[in-house]
């Protein structure tokens, strides 16, 4: 990776290490949607990286509709679907663990959206399966690594 004239790194190695950390603070909720990202110049400084190469990494990021710009206004974190959340967990490489934490987080608000939207009729079945599950859990008779 080359340097500037001010001892920051520039090119496609820095802007994507950026992309990648940024990414994974958005995933991870560090920055949630609606907020705005810290100016240019403070971001570029705090990665060690050119201006330029940071905007390489910002607009993979806006073309990936992860952030949004509005100038003069600077960047600001954009709502973002399920399935963009696990297109852009394996786009940055990913492990297992990383995808199966993302895939358990979001069975968790897939369940409580269901919950909430389900029919009177359903919450006697759902309590019962809830029970079911918590008394095998108790017995040992479910072990999430038996096959």
């Amino acid at each position: 990776m080359e340097q500037n004239s001010n001892d920051r790194a520039v090119g496609p190695k820095g802007g994507s290490r950026v992309y990648k950390i940024l990414l994974h603070q958005i995933l991870q909720g560090e920055l949630q949607p609606g907020s705005r990202l810290p100016i240019e110049q403070e971001l570029a400084e705090q990665h060690n990286i050119a201006r330029s190469t940071l905007r390489r990494a910002l607009d993979r990021l806006r073309n990936d509709k992860l952030i949004v710009s509005r100038q003069g206004d600077g960047h600001y974190v954009a709502g973002f679907s399920n399935v963009d959340t696990y297109e852009m967990h394996i786009e940055a490489n990913c492990t297992f663990d990383d995808l199966f934490e993302v895939r358990r987080s979001l069975d968790s608000m897939a369940a409580a959206q269901a919950a909430i939207n389900r029919p009177p009729e359903h919450l006697e079945t759902m309590g019962n399966a809830i029970d079911a599950g918590a008394r095998a859990s108790q017995s040992r008779q479910y072990s999430p690594h038996r096959h």
